[in-house]
């Protein structure tokens, strides 16, 4: 009974250690489309919210949604902030990484990112949770 116990009480903890990373500016929720990938290509120059795994590596930052890898276009210059202001940036990216995050933004179809190695990107991103 004891080890029993022992391991309900392990679990409990894990679960209540992961906590949601959310960072955001100012925006109206209902304006962005929570889409999936067989209506994306009719949404070039719309405002909208995407769930997908987040890559990165050396020169790029992509959400990864199927075979699709579609370029997140960040402005670090006007950080998203969380309730406590800490500012989400590369560091805070990185623990990110390869969890499934939604993103919140303008959703641009053409040639992007490091050379040009995208067909579309995520840009005027207002909000990210991991």
């Amino acid at each position: 009974m004891k080890p029993k116990l022992i391991l309900l009480i392990i679990i409990a903890c894990c679960i209540s250690c992961v906590k949601t990373l959310t960072y955001s500016k100012a925006h109206k929720v209902s304006d962005y489309s929570i889409v999936n990938m067989d209506s994306i290509t009719k949404l070039d120059g719309k405002l909208i919210e995407l769930k997908g795994f987040l890559r990165m590596d050396f020169e790029n930052v992509y959400l990864e949604y199927g075979k699709e890898k579609i370029w997140l276009d960040f402005d670090f210059f006007q950080k998203l902030m969380k309730k406590n202001n800490d500012s989400l940036d590369g560091k805070v990216l990185k623990t990110m990484m390869d969890d499934v995050i939604t993103v919140r933004g303008k959703y641009i179809i053409g040639k992007t990112g490091h050379l040009s190695a995208y067909n579309s990107k995520i840009t005027d991103i207002v909000f990210v949770e991991d």
